[in-house]
């Protein structure tokens, strides 16, 4: 239930393991972190529950932001409160996820439906070069993604480049989904997981997301599919990398989402991830 605060309406969200268990295979020097893509689901619940906001079947989200990562401190005992608040503006709904303090943690803006232009993403075409041993799949969360049994969704490797790359997806089994859920968190965490990797390929070094400008979800997901993620770099320098991404279901080759803008950093070799 919403509540009113100074012209903006709140949602209390309490993140704690009987409510999330999936953050468990989620955590940075064994802390439980939120992933910068469940501040994006909270965001699309609140679009698909309100007329108002979004449209039956699809999902716009621009201007998505981590500001500061949510590490949970109380995940295993009595859980951290979070408060979801939105603002009318023209034309979008303003977005935020804050803590009990104000400290605004994401933002983001819940759009209309996008122009009914292509989404313009071509990603990488299938390539008959075989990806380097770095790319063994049976390796790539033996240390170079942190990510835990849940979001564990990168299951073959189809093609890497000097422009991106691309890959099959399937939501593990042990992931909980139910019928609240509006994106397959696992499976576009899994285009971003691919995103970290060619970076950590490129550079010797770890690096997470910041924000993306543009992420929509078309349908419910495809919760039991296998989906194809292609990459395409737009543009980088030594410590930023922006990339667009697109998603279509491996049978149907229905797109099923796809993200423009998506920017990750870089970090320091002594730093730890926690987007």
């Amino acid at each position: 239930m919403s509540k009113k605060e100074e012209g903006k309406s709140v949602w209390d969200i309490h993140v704690g393991e009987a409510a999330y268990p999936f953050f468990d295979s989620h955590r940075v020097q064994e802390m439980a972190v939120v992933p910068m893509l469940m501040a994006a689901e909270w965001f699309a619940r609140l679009s698909r529950s309100s007329s108002d906001l979004g449209n039956q079947g699809l999902c716009y989200i621009k201007n998505l932001k981590v500001l500061k990562g949510i590490e949970l401190t109380q995940f295993e005992e009595l859980g951290n409160w979070y408060r979801l608040a939105c603002s009318s503006q023209k034309t979008n709904q303003a977005l935020t996820i804050e803590s009990d303090s104000g400290r605004i943690h994401y933002s983001g803006e819940i759009a209309g439906e996008p122009s009914q232009e292509k989404h313009g993403i071509s990603g990488t075409e299938t390539s008959s070069n075989s990806p380097s041993n770095f790319w063994d799949i049976e390796n790539l969360y033996k240390g170079k993604l942190f990510h835990g049994p849940c979001f564990q969704s990168i299951k073959t490797i189809e093609s890497v480049d000097d422009n991106g790359c691309s890959a099959i997806l399937e939501a593990p089994e042990s992931f909980p989904f139910s019928s609240k859920w509006v994106m397959n968190l696992p499976v576009i965490d899994g285009g971003l997981q691919m995103a970290l990797l060619w970076i950590q390929e490129k550079t010797g070094l770890k690096s997470l997301p910041v924000s993306m400008k543009e992420l929509f979800l078309q349908g419910d997901g495809s919760f039991t599919s296998s989906i194809r993620t292609r990459l395409k770099l737009n543009h980088s320098d030594q410590f930023k990398f922006n990339w667009d991404l697109l998603y279509e279901d491996v049978e149907s080759s229905e797109v099923i989402a796809w993200i423009k803008g998506l920017e990750i950093v870089v970090l320091p070799a002594s730093e730890g991830v926690s987007g």
